[in-house]
């Protein structure tokens, strides 16, 4: 009796064991198909997982940003 229920469970843990093997190999597949698809559109990651030309857009707008900062503290020291 002992021994039947083992087997179940054994066979229970096999089954879960091949649908996590099937769902993960199902996701390496769409994770190929994603990075197939960003590389024919010349899409670049960064480490971040952002398109890269993004990241650049940012330190450009960052940068102007810190432009306008520097420029307003510099009227607001004139006018005291």
């Amino acid at each position: 009796m002992e021994s039947g229920r083992a087997y179940q469970e054994l066979t229970s843990c096999e089954l879960e064991l091949k649908q996590k093997a099937k769902d993960a190999a199902d996701a390496a597949l769409q994770l190929d198909m994603l990075w197939n698809h960003l590389a024919e559109d010349d899409i670049v990651l960064n480490n971040d997982g952002l398109p890269a030309k993004m990241e650049s857009e940012m330190t450009l707008w960052v940068a102007e940003l810190e432009t306008k900062l520097v420029q307003f503290m510099r009227l607001q020291e004139k006018t005291e």
